[in-house]
């Protein structure tokens, strides 16, 4: 019996002996259907705490909000959010998180603004939020905006909101911006090393990410799978190819990271760009990607998609040649 299934029999056991369920009960059942149900499922519990009359509670109408945002629905977590009595920074910052976690940006935005008009401090969590949904359509002046407003809130020097801002100058192409953040933050945590290493790379930084990333590893922090995505992207379009061989090898035997689907798409880049089309292909084809999904492999490609792929490879290794 799956988690939803057990809280709604002990919601269902409440019921039958006339027991009424108060906040705890939905929030509970929400969370629930936050991990396993569907829409249709959660729909049913937001009935039940409209006819409870709970629905318009802060944590409960928080929770929906969750619930919705998560399953993509952002019209009705709006519409939840909007029926919470006097909802708290929590609950703003659910909603904002709802839609810039579905790529509604503008949306994000709109209710950080109303936000501030009913909040008189904005949370960290809140504004790293609103930043991030502003760095998906890099919104260079709306980014300046906020940036201003958490450097007002001091809010600048936390390492989520420092971290999220850090992306969102990178992705706006605006990587002085992004250093200038990222050098006088008083605290960094791998979240911050890896957002200005990946918006290095990303902008064609490649040896300045290179240059961080032994920064990083001699002052202790460990790396991490998304350290390497950056890592190899940046070797990749920089035609490093034993320098990204060798951080492949690093990431697996020396820090134990198992490659994802983006570590072999950048080492199958790095190798295609290159002209070493065969290494690519034979790359390709021993990862755990490329295996039967019954063999253990962790996403499957079709031998198909791999010999198109592979057409491509040669094509642009033809072209940059």
């Amino acid at each position: 019996m799956g988690k939803y299934e057990e809280a709604l029999r002990v919601y269902s056991q409440l019921q039958s002996e006339g027991m009424e369920p108060d906040s705890f009960t939905f929030v509970g059942l929400f969370s629930s259907c936050s991990v396993s149900s569907t829409v249709a499922e959660g729909a049913q519990v937001h009935v039940h705490s409209v006819k409870f009359g709970l629905d318009s509670d802060v944590s409960v109408g928080n929770s929906i909000v969750n619930f919705y945002s998560k399953c993509g629905f952002t019209d009705s977590a709006l519409e939840a959010f909007e029926s919470i009595n006097r909802p708290n920074s929590v609950c703003w910052a659910g909603i904002i998180s709802g839609f810039a976690q579905n790529g509604e940006g503008e949306k994000a935005l709109m209710q950080f603004c109303k936000m501030r008009k009913f909040i008189d401090k904005t949370d960290e969590f809140s504004s790293s939020s609103v930043i991030k949904a502003v760095s998906s359509w890099a919104a260079v002046e709306q980014g300046r905006h906020l940036h201003a407003h958490v450097m007002k809130s001091g809010l600048d020097c936390t390492i989520y909101v420092g971290s999220a801002v850090i992306d969102m100058y990178s992705k706006c192409g605006m990587v002085e911006d992004a250093q200038k953040v990222f050098s006088v933050m008083p605290e960094k945590n791998v979240v911050s090393w890896n957002s200005m290493i990946t918006g290095y790379a990303q902008n064609g930084f490649c040896k300045e990410a290179l240059l961080l990333f032994q920064e990083m590893t001699s002052s202790g922090i460990l790396p991490t799978a998304v350290t390497f995505v950056g890592i190899l992207f940046a070797c990749s379009h920089a035609g490093l190819v034993e320098e990204g061989r060798n951080f492949y090898n690093l990431m697996v035997h020396n820090y134990g990271i198992p490659p994802s689907m983006e570590h072999c798409t950048c080492m199958v880049d790095l190798l295609g760009r290159a002209g070493y089309l065969e290494e690519a292909e034979a790359f390709l084809l021993s990862s755990s990607f490329s295996k039967e999904p019954e063999s253990g492999g962790l996403f499957f490609l079709p031998v198909e998609f791999i010999r198109i792929l592979m057409l491509a490879l040669e094509l642009l290794s033809t072209a940059c040649f």
